[in-house]
């Protein structure tokens, strides 16, 4: 019990894999701000699509009252 008592005191106390956690933590930081622009992008040009659905409908009902058809 006391090697791995020691083991973990050696662990905690050893920095030398600080620089690859950092690279970690920034890649998944960087993985979920892409995941989020993804979504945005997703969500908006959906939206416009909508709405340009909408509108070429609008335009078309009114060109056929105007035209009396």
């Amino acid at each position: 019990m006391a090697k791995f008592r020691n083991y973990v005191e050696k662990f905690i106390k050893d920095e030398s894999g600080m620089e690859l956690m950092q690279f970690a933590i920034v890649v998944v930081i960087t993985a979920g701000l892409i995941a989020v622009a993804m979504t945005i992008r997703d969500t908006t040009s959906s939206a416009i699509t909508n709405a340009n659905q909408i509108a070429d409908e609008e335009f078309n009902n009114a060109l056929n009252s105007a035209g009396g058809k």
